[in-house]
């Protein structure tokens, strides 16, 4: 249940993100209204959410992160200290480490931990951690973290988009697993 209500979550970020950037020309009373609430909402430690509400902390503050550098605000305080906050924390799980990875656009000991938890032997693809069973969740967001980061290795990006492919269901469909029901989310 709490892992639909993350997804639900997720796609409602990223397609409030698309609707403002597809928009965007000038600020909008209704961007600055946005802007000044992230700059309300966001901790003195740069973050945004917390332990007592239902949004996880570091998908929220992926999320603002990646809002305003659409909005182009990098060069503001709220952006410098959610960048600061999201490079210090240990992150060790695929979806966190492929979230970091796209929103700051870097590689390094992320791309290597990421990398670390590639099933090459069996599937090619990645699970949530480094003995999880592979997925497809995991492996998009694998994905496209290394496709933001312009991964040159094509073996793997090939692996990946392969295992993939096998999981499709006959009615076109992906599910969050080989053999699960087609859904909407997995699918788009």
């Amino acid at each position: 249940m709490r892992r639909k209500l993350y997804l639900s979550g997720v796609i409602i970020i990223i397609i409030l993100q698309f609707v403002m950037f597809s928009t965007v020309s000038a600020q909008t009373p209704a961007i600055t209204n946005g802007l000044n609430y992230l700059a309300s909402t966001q901790t003195p430690d740069g973050l945004w959410g917390n332990d007592t509400t239902t949004n996880e902390i570091l998908p929220s503050t992926v999320s603002a992160i990646e809002t305003l550098q659409m909005l182009n605000q990098i060069g503001t305080s709220n952006y410098s200290k959610a960048v600061f906050w999201l490079q210090n924390q240990s992150l060790d799980t695929t979806d966190y480490l492929s979230e970091r990875i796209h929103a700051l656009s870097i590689a390094g000991t992320d791309r290597d931990l990421l990398l670390s938890y590639l099933d090459e032997i069996y599937t090619g693809a990645w699970g949530g951690y480094d003995d999880f069973d592979a997925n497809n969740l995991d492996t998009t967001l694998a994905l496209s973290a290394l496709k933001r980061i312009n991964y040159p290795d094509q073996t793997i990006i090939n692996n990946a988009i392969s295992y993939i492919l096998s999981t499709q269901n006959p009615d076109g469909g992906f599910g969050f697993y080989q053999g699960d029901a087609s859904n909407v989310y997995m699918t788009a």
